[in-house]
């Protein structure tokens, strides 16, 4: 018996065919996407804004009610204790506290961007469909509660691995030299789910079996996610640029998974 040809990218395709690229690949596809979709800038650069003005608030009352009054006097603190202990490292204790506080700093503007990624997801779903329907058309799935609910869990069970993950490595960036490294693996890898999971979750609405048999590997995520925790380690400029290059890679993701399954699917009507 003939096996019945997917009508959207399925698991196997997406692990054979969507796995080689990265972030920067990515990046460069969302302005693909931007100059071949109409409408699709208008809608992106509106999301963007909103983004923005979620971040910066939720940055703002953290730095506020949280780092001011309670984070940055603890570090202080701390460091002067070990001034106190080690009297021999009083020199370093200047770059110490300015090191600490810095990835403080990167995990609040992290943080920051999760919350406003929870808050843009219903948007961020439409900018994807609308980018799978320049390809194909997007099926009409009726809506199911159990469907959708075991759909929610999936995504839940892999969102809490993956946040797990990103905060231990969060937690050992504040070692002493090889601190910045371990923060900087766990927001790569973080980064990385987050820029494919929305296009996974709108796959797994026609196919149940997308997000059970897609390997997200940590290698997979920390290769997708680099270019935005490269920005999360550059101050003002960079966080700025966050949900500029974060939501143009979720874009540039669902593309370039898009494009492949339209050239595989020609391929074979061609063979």
């Amino acid at each position: 018996m003939e096996k019945t040809k997917p009508n959207s990218p399925d698991a196997a395709f997406l692990n054979e065919h969507c796995s080689n690229a990265h972030g920067a690949d990515f990046f460069l596809k969302g302005m693909n996407a931007f100059d071949d979709i109409k409408g699709l800038t208008f809608h992106y650069l509106k999301g963007v804004f909103v983004t923005l003005l979620i971040v910066a608030g939720i940055f703002t009352l953290k730095f506020m009610y949280l780092y001011q009054p309670y984070i940055a006097p603890f570090i202080d603190h701390y460091v002067e204790k070990v001034n106190n202990f080690w009297s021999f490292l009083t020199y370093l204790s200047t770059p110490i506290a300015w090191l600490i506080k810095f990835i403080v700093w990167v995990i609040m503007v992290f943080t920051s961007m999760k919350i406003a990624s929870l808050f843009m997801s219903f948007w961020i779903d439409t900018l994807i469909e609308k980018i799978i329907s320049h390809f194909r058309e997007v099926p009409d799935v009726p809506f199911s509660f159990s469907k959708t609910s075991v759909n929610i869990l999936k995504g839940l069970s892999k969102s809490t691995g993956n946040l797990i993950f990103a905060f231990v490595f969060m937690i050992l960036g504040f070692l002493p030299i090889v601190g910045p490294f371990f923060a900087f693996i766990g927001s790569s890898c973080s980064n990385g789910f987050d820029i494919m999971s929305p296009y996974l979750m709108i796959l797994a609405e026609s196919d149940d079996d997308v997000l059970r048999d897609f390997k997200i590997t940590k290698a997979k995520t920390f290769k997708t996610g680099f270019v935005q925790s490269i920005l999360n380690f550059i101050p003002a400029i960079g966080w700025f640029a966050l949900p500029f290059t974060l939501l143009a890679q979720v874009v540039g993701y669902t593309f370039y998974c898009e494009e492949k399954w339209q050239e595989h699917n020609k391929t074979q009507d061609n063979s």
